[in-house]
């Protein structure tokens, strides 16, 4: 819980784009991102981001492509 919170934090937030969408899946890869799949929208700052049905976010920091990853990950040494 306390790697989605600080998931969360980096990005603004995340919404569901449908109160009655079926299912959203956040699973957390060892030493790496984020796996985002559902119907989600991600905003940052109030703006709307991403809108695909799956995306990886950042954990490691190091991304160029914040708050996506680019695969920095693999080449900085990045723990859980």
């Amino acid at each position: 819980m306390i790697i989605l919170k600080k998931l969360i934090r980096k990005v603004d937030w995340l919404k569901l784009k449908d109160k009655n969408m079926t299912k959203v899946k956040i699973n957390i890869f060892k030493k790496g991102p984020a796996l985002v799949e559902g119907e989600v929208e991600l905003s940052k700052n109030g703006e709307i981001i991403k809108t695909e049905d799956k995306f990886y976010l950042c954990r490691c920091g190091r991304s160029k492509k914040q708050p996506f990853c680019d695969g920095s990950h693999k080449s900085c040494g990045f723990e859980d």
